[in-house]
């Protein structure tokens, strides 16, 4: 697979329609997943994902789909949002869907790749 940004543990790529799956859907159905998240607060379906993927990287805002390289597992997203390019600010975001691959710095390394882009 073609990242656009990695590290040796993850590859970051356009969140795309490829990643909308069940799995996908699992996490923001999982209130221990979404306790801290906007999203998460009402029941989620594959359609909603498949809307909410299409309009993911509109002008001023930049979505990635986290993967493991390990296992080349899409295991969340981290985004970039309301972006001012020229006063290099933006709202920051990341939902580390997959609990499997909680607390082995993946949400850190996705953290701090985009923060350095």
């Amino acid at each position: 697979m073609r990242y656009f940004l990695e590290t040796d543990k993850i590859g970051l790529k356009k969140l795309e329609q490829l990643e909308v799956t069940q799995e996908y859907v699992d996490w923001l159905n999982d209130e221990v997943v979404t306790q801290t998240l906007v999203a998460g607060k009402l029941p989620t379906g594959l359609e909603d994902i498949a809307t909410y993927v299409a309009g993911a990287n509109k002008p001023g805002t930049i979505t990635f789909a986290i993967y493991r390289k390990d296992t080349a597992k899409h295991i969340g997203n981290v985004k970039l949002d309301h972006i001012d390019w020229i006063s290099r600010k933006a709202d920051f975001g990341i939902l580390l869907g997959d609990k499997d691959s909680w607390g082995k710095g993946f949400g850190f390394d996705a953290t701090k790749t985009v923060i350095d882009y």
